[in-house]
């Protein structure tokens, strides 16, 4: 079955914009991020990102079924593992998230992507990617620093999370390193055409239940 909406992840710095850009330039639809779509309000409602998360899924579905690849530029099901990951930090708890998502799944607003493509790169090189990046953004090199190093704690449990993910639902995710934007392409054309569809409510307690019972910092 050929994937008709694909979720490009992975740790900032190993190339996800770059495949989204190159998916389009063959006909993709791709949604950006959602801090490069919407402007945060102030003050933040409570389901503020959540709901834009939802709102990226539909802008994708809209695509998908007029037939094009649609490519969601990051996971829109993110602030579970970012809260996983980050749980030692002022964010709302995962079963925040996770009933959130529920609450659309149930309602028919929201199902998982038909195929994840996880990217990854060598940690020294993407950590200066990423370092790269912040400073042509102007941020001064402490913070730059700062912001790589913070970024760094995520690269093993988020590779973690979604490769209990891909053992659970096989095809579901496809790993690719970037090192060749070909090979990238060819694989993720490859993965397209033998993923098997993800039941989302059985999907989302899966994670739900992997993440609650194996710690982001094991």
């Amino acid at each position: 079955m050929r994937s008709a909406i694909i979720s490009i992840e992975g740790a900032p710095g190993v190339g996800k914009s770059t495949i989204a850009a190159a998916l389009a330039r063959l006909g993709a639809f791709v949604v950006p991020e959602v801090n490069q779509l919407f402007a945060k309000p102030k003050p933040e409602p409570p389901d503020w990102y959540y709901d834009r998360q939802n709102a990226r899924w539909e802008m994708a579905q809209l695509k998908a079924a007029q037939g094009r690849l649609a490519v969601l530029d990051g996971d829109p099901f993110q602030p579970i593992w970012f809260s996983w990951i980050y749980q030692d930090e002022d964010w709302p708890p995962v079963s925040d998230a996770v009933e959130f998502y529920r609450r659309r799944i149930a309602d028919h607003r929201m199902a998982f992507p038909g195929l994840y493509v996880f990217a990854w790169i060598a940690e020294a090189e993407r950590r200066e990617r990423m370092l790269a990046r912040e400073r042509a953004r102007g941020l001064e090199e402490e913070r730059a620093r700062r912001k790589t190093a913070h970024y760094a704690r995520m690269v093993e449990p988020q590779r973690r999370f979604f490769g209990a993910l891909a053992d659970r639902f096989p095809g579901s995710v496809l790993f690719v390193e970037t090192a060749s934007l070909d090979e990238t392409l060819a694989g993720v054309r490859a993965a397209q055409e033998r993923t098997a569809p993800m039941d989302s409510l059985e999907a989302l307690n899966f994670i739900a239940e992997w993440a609650a019972n194996n710690p982001s910092n094991a």
